[in-house]
């Protein structure tokens, strides 16, 4: 007699499609959809969008926002901003011969206590000597630090989108040396033990010394002979 055989039960878990909303930031909009089962935690997961798609400016589709998941509620994938970079071929594309590009890379801190990593890159309109470009370097890390630190990360993202930091950096660098580019292509959360080691805090504002306030001279008290001339006078 054929044996019988017992199949075991196969255990299929229930998947759907849930919509992913961006952050308040960027106006609580749906980005896109999510594949996960109905039981998973889609937590510490990285979405990256480009800037086109949050701002329906099509001369923004090289710049890339990453979000971060933070939790699913309500059959929707709910995230929170922790990056902002430029495409590295659109940062090729602008340097041209005859120019000198300055990159750098340092870690600060916000208004509300977050470590950012950021990376500026700057071109020039022309050939510079080195010592300027020491200075220039030196001034454009001292106006990051400072006004990153008197911002909320997402206050910062928020001028990063709307390119007004960047502009700012210009114009303060713009004495020093003229720029043909100022922006910052990298900008994310710094979440490595290694490298919060040195973090730049901003410094502190030169105290203007105190006006001297000069003390005008008392008036001279009126004579009280000059007041009995003037009575006999009138009478």
């Amino acid at each position: 007699m054929a044996q019988k055989t017992s199949k075991a039960a196969v255990l299929v878990k229930k998947k759907s499609w849930l919509p992913i909303i961006a952050p308040g930031l960027f106006n609580n909009q749906p980005i896109g959809e999510m594949y996960i089962d109905d039981e998973a935690d889609p937590a510490k997961r990285r979405v990256t969008v480009s800037l086109m798609v949050l701002t329906g400016d099509p001369q923004r589709q090289n710049v890339h926002i990453s979000l971060d998941v933070t939790k699913k509620e309500n059959n929707q994938i709910l995230t929170t901003t922790t990056g902002y970079s430029i495409a590295p071929a659109a940062v090729r594309k602008m340097m041209r011969r005859a120019r000198e590009r300055v990159d750098d890379s340092f870690v600060t801190k916000t208004k509300d206590d977050i470590a950012v990593r950021i990376k500026p890159v700057l071109i020039t309109r022309g050939r510079a000597q080195g010592g300027v470009m020491r200075d220039v370097r030196s001034q454009m890390r001292a106006f990051i630090v400072r006004g990153v630190a008197t911002m909320t990360f997402v206050d910062f993202i928020r001028e990063l989108v709307a390119h007004k930091f960047q502009r700012q950096l210009q114009d303060a660098l713009r004495k020093i040396y003229p720029l043909q580019t100022c922006e910052l292509r990298d900008v994310h959360i710094e979440t490595s033990e290694k490298r919060l080691k040195n973090i730049l805090i901003a410094p502190p504002l030169p105290v203007k010394p105190a006006e001297k306030v000069e003390e005008k001279p008392a008036e001279a008290p009126v004579q009280e002979e000059n007041k009995e001339a003037q009575t006999e006078e009138t009478a």
